[in-house]
C-alpha cells in the first residue's frame, strides 16, 4: 500500500517539476534565476517529502499539501513571462492532482492511525502500562436480578464498552478504566458497543 503511494506521489511530483523545466527556462535575466534556484528548491522538498512518505510519515503528506499550492502558484506568476500554454496546463493538472492526492492520503493517514490503534488496544497493547485486573463477583447474597444491571467496562482511549468478561476489556489498564451502571449508560456518554457483547 505504502510503495503505491510513493510511487504515485513521486509521479505526480516529477510531472508538476518537467512540465515547469521548460516554462523556466523560456523566462529571461534575473526571473530566469529567480526560478532556476525555485526548481532546485522544489526538487529538495518533494524529494523529502517522498522519503516522508516511503518512510511512513504523516507530515509528509502535510508537507506534499503545501508544496503542490505553492508550486502551483509560482507556476501561475511564471506563466505571465511565459506563454506556454500546454506546459501551463500539465503543470496547475499535476499540481491540482497532486494536492488532491495528498488531501486523500492525509485522511486515509487518520484512519489507517486509529484502525492501527484499536488493532493494538484489542492484542492488548495500550501505550501505558498495561495492568491485567481479574474482575471477580461480589461474594455475599446473589443479587436481585429484578433490579440488577450488568456492569460494563470501557476506557478513556476507546470509545466502546465490553462486557467483564470480554478480555480486551481486562487487559485495560487500571488508570483508563471506566465502569458503566448500565448499557445506557455507555450509550449516554458517547460509547459504542464492542463485539464481545451481542
Amino acid at each position: 500500500m505504502w510503495g503505491r503511494k510513493f510511487i504515485v506521489a513521486s509521479l505526480v511530483s516529477f510531472f508538476a517539476i518537467i512540465s515547469f523545466i521548460p516554462v523556466a527556462f523560456d523566462t529571461h535575466g534575473g526571473m530566469f534565476y529567480f526560478e532556476l534556484v525555485m526548481i532546485l528548491l522544489f526538487l529538495l522538498a518533494f524529494l523529502l517529502a517522498a522519503f516522508g512518505v516511503y518512510q511512513q510519515q504523516r507530515w509528509s503528506w502535510q508537507l506534499y499539501m503545501v508544496l503542490f499550492a505553492v508550486f502551483m502558484l509560482n507556476i501561475i506568476v511564471t506563466y505571465f513571462f511565459s506563454r506556454r500554454i500546454y506546459l501551463f496546463a500539465i503543470g496547475v493538472l499535476a499540481c491540482v492532482a497532486g494536492f488532491l492526492y495528498s488531501v486523500f492520503n492525509l485522511e486515509t493517514d487518520e484512519e489507517y492511525e486509529f484502525e492501527k490503534y484499536h488493532e493494538k488496544v484489542d492484542k492488548g497493547v495500550e501505550d501505558d502500562e498495561v495492568i491485567v485486573e481479574e474482575i471477580t463477583p461480589l461474594k455475599g447474597s446473589a443479587p436481585n436480578l429484578e433490579t440488577y444491571e450488568e456492569e460494563f467496562i470501557g476506557s478513556t482511549k476507546r470509545h466502546d464498552f465490553h462486557s467483564p468478561d470480554c478480555p480486551a476489556a481486562k487487559k485495560i489498564a487500571k488508570g483508563n478504566k471506566i465502569v458503566f451502571t448500565s448499557r445506557s449508560d455507555a450509550e449516554s456518554q458517547g460509547y459504542s458497543k464492542h463485539n464481545c457483547i451481542k
